[in-house]
């Protein structure tokens, strides 16, 4: 990618994690607390609740993660504006900034789901999980090179890279609470 685009991925990363973390850190470090403490005692029905409230959750975060898709392409102009100021209201920046809209979602998706996993797993399943956060990595990189350099998508190849490593730590996380629901 070019220094620009470099400079837009900087400012949209840093801008839009900054405001996921402002509006979803508190929510997953809150259920990590909440969960740690719930299933400590090793009670089932515990277990239950907890898979409970992680489906409320997950319906809320996918409410809100429509809304976001639905609205935050065509309205982040406005809010980018508000941010940052004009300045850096280019074009470029308007058409990424509509792309990263639609990797928010994922980010939050995976933030509750990891939480999830992180807060009920083992020694052995985090160790397991780690090897796989390798592969997922590798296949980040992979997909980044691809989407880069041979479909010369610059930095929305890189977003939609994310989404499909955030897809790929949301299926394992997924497959892991799956298999405790049983």
């Amino acid at each position: 990618c070019t220094v620009e685009e470099q400079g837009i991925y900087s400012l949209l990363s840093n801008y839009g994690s900054l405001l996921t973390r402002l509006l979803f850190a508190p929510i997953e470090e809150s259920l990590r607390l909440f969960l740690a403490r719930l299933l400590s005692s090793g009670d089932s029905k515990n277990l239950k609740l907890s898979m409970q409230v992680l489906m409320n959750l997950t319906k809320f975060y996918l409410y809100l993660s429509s809304m976001i898709v639905i609205f935050g392409p065509t309205n982040s102009s406005f809010l980018l504006q508000f941010l940052v100021g004009s300045k850096w209201s280019t074009t470029s920046v308007l058409d990424t900034i509509r792309v990263y809209c639609f990797y928010l979602p994922f980010l939050a998706l995976n933030g509750i789901f990891e939480a999830f996993f992180q807060s009920i797993a083992t020694g052995d399943q985090i160790l397991k999980h780690s090897y796989f956060m390798m592969t997922f990595s590798g296949v980040f990189l992979l997909t980044s090179w691809a989407l880069i350099k041979y479909l010369e998508l610059s930095i929305e190849g890189l977003i939609i890279s994310n989404i499909i490593n955030m897809s790929l730590r949301m299926i394992y996380c997924g497959q892991f609470i799956q298999k405790l629901s049983k």
